[in-house]
């Protein structure tokens, strides 16, 4: 009788889930049309509504859904992240915009993809193991000693904590540090606070969470990058709602009330000829840039390596080692800025980085690979507890589905230390110190 009871409510739950989709599909497409094309037309976003793509973009909305579940473990959550940040707007894109259908194919496929080689096992990794309470410590050292290091070769010179300038200070603050800052500041501010606060979070030592999330707002200052400011947030909170039962229905909620609210934010700015409370930076940072941009770079790089058929094949990453040439004189991301985003640094995820490097083989090797990773997490929550190891993940997650080549990911973004993290993090008694892995026993 429980297991039947549990069956009927894991089915229920999905359905719940499925319904929730569609209704944060159907805001988001309806704030794109209604507002958003008015104010950010101009960056590339067309307005041209189709509606009969409706019944094909909910179908395949919902199928997709149901088939990745509700069942929470790291795999099943970062599935969830793509069909939130890529899916979902892609298919708006489909909609509000009328792209075509190829690149719908292109997406969905490489989705699926990815959710099938999430059930390939992968063995965890033997390596001496340290204990949360050292990690924690460790990590907090090293922010701080390389904040101070930031410090002392002159980072102070552009210090800057506000968000409307950090234009004007990123390019001369990164110039002003050593190379080599251009990979440590990534990796500390995606990785190395962002785990730390996990770990804290769990043993709690909140004053230890303090110290990394100020070490958090330093390193948004000295670098002017917007994210390692609301990374420790992130995290915190999807590690609070790892915690609950409904985990995916409170996820797909927060971004129902944040497309709402943004879609009010730019009905305010328009009304108000461009000055309102938010001043539109609301819209900016969660709808437009955080849910919309990646899937429109992604269709942006389909549409012009798919009209030239002349890929990078890897020529301007290191694994080539510089025995490849470059088809063209720019790299990647400043080629797409220059015809699709006005001449910004256009960078994207796994969909729109593997067809730029080998068309349709590498969106599905990269889907491949990402999910033999997201399969050893879940190796490695069965170890250390899913809801930690979702927490420790949630960004690099994020960036690999949205925003970074994967190479990029593994050494500049971090990927490769998060996962040594992982698999040297001793296992400790986290079932005491949380009460229960709610997210480990719930299916």
């Amino acid at each position: 009788m429980e297991n039947v009871a549990s069956k009927i409510r894991i089915k229920s739950e999905i359905f719940k889930v499925i319904i929730l989709y569609i209704i944060y599909f159907a805001c988001l497409l309806w704030v794109y049309s209604s507002y958003f094309v008015i104010t950010y037309g101009y960056q590339g976003f067309r307005d041209s509504l189709n509606l009969s793509n409706l019944p094909l973009s909910v179908s395949i909305l919902s199928l997709l859904t149901f088939f990745a579940g509700t069942q929470k473990k790291p795999s099943v959550v970062f599935l969830h992240f793509s069909l939130l940040f890529i899916v979902t707007p892609s298919l708006t894109l489909f909609c509000g915009a009328d792209v075509q259908s190829d690149f719908i194919f292109v997406t969905v496929s490489a989705h699926c993809l990815l959710s099938a080689s999430t059930y390939i096992p992968i063995p965890k990794l033997k390596l001496p193991n340290i204990s949360s309470q050292k990690m924690q410590t460790y990590l907090l050292l090293l922010s701080v000693l390389l904040i101070a290091s930031m410090l002392l070769f002159g980072g102070s010179r552009y210090l800057n904590f506000d968000l409307t300038k950090v234009y004007d200070f990123r390019r001369e603050a990164a110039a002003n540090l050593p190379a080599i800052y251009a990979y440590l500041s990534p990796n500390l501010g995606q990785i190395i606070i962002p785990t730390g606060i996990s770990i804290a979070i769990l043993n709690k030592r909140w004053q230890a969470v303090f110290t990394l999330m100020v070490c958090a707002i330093f390193i948004f200052g000295l670098t002017s990058h917007k994210g390692p400011l609301f990374y420790p947030l992130l995290v915190i909170l999807i590690y609070l709602f790892s915690q609950r039962q409904r985990f995916f229905t409170y996820l797909v909620l927060l971004l129902i009330l944040i497309v709402l609210l943004s879609g009010v934010d730019l009905l305010l700015l328009q009304q108000a000829s461009g000055e309102n409370i938010l001043s539109g930076w609301f819209s900016s940072l969660a709808m437009q840039r955080t849910i919309m941009v990646p899937a429109y770079l992604n269709w942006a790089y389909f549409d012009f390596f798919s009209d030239t058929n002349k890929y990078y094949y890897w020529s301007d990453s290191i694994l080539s080692l510089g025995m490849l040439s470059s088809p063209y004189d720019l790299s990647i991301p400043y080629l797409i800025g220059y015809y699709y985003a006005g001449g910004s640094h256009a960078n994207t995820g796994w969909i729109g980085s593997g067809y730029a490097q080998a068309g349709l083989i590498g969106v599905y090797l990269y889907s491949i690979l990402m999910g033999l990773c997201f399969s050893y997490l879940n190796s490695m929550g069965k170890k250390i507890g899913n809801s930690l190891v979702i927490s420790i993940f949630a960004i690099p997650a994020l960036t690999m589905i949205t925003s970074a080549d994967l190479p990029t990911m593994l050494l500049t973004h971090g990927l490769l230390i998060a996962l040594i993290l992982v698999t040297i993090l001793k296992k400790d008694n986290y079932r005491k110190a949380l009460g229960t892995d709610r997210l480990s026993n719930c299916q």
